[in-house]
């Protein structure tokens, strides 16, 4: 999502996905829990801050971060897209 501010430029929220403790990636929910998967291939890219803070709050005995994705795809389709991880 692209927002704009008043007498700014256009900023873009760069997509990232989540891992826990056990370097297991979010791949999305699943009958309203959340779901994560050994295979980096199933990871959902997400964007936006609130989206992490939001899960960190609703899972404090876990411990997730996020790791960003390479931004040289922004704005393409997503569809037949692999991930590259930048670390």
């Amino acid at each position: 999502m692209m927002r704009k501010r008043k007498n700014q430029e256009i900023e873009e929220n760069p997509e990232y996905i989540i891992l826990d403790e056990n370097a297991r990636v979010f791949s999305g929910l699943q009958c309203g829990y959340h779901v994560f998967s050994d295979n980096i291939d199933e990871a959902k890219p997400l964007q936006g801050q609130e989206k992490f803070d939001f899960m960190k709050r609703c899972m404090p005995h876990l411990k997730i971060e996020q790791m960003f994705l390479d931004t040289e795809n922004v704005g393409k389709k997503r569809k037949h897209r692999k991930i590259k991880i930048s670390i």
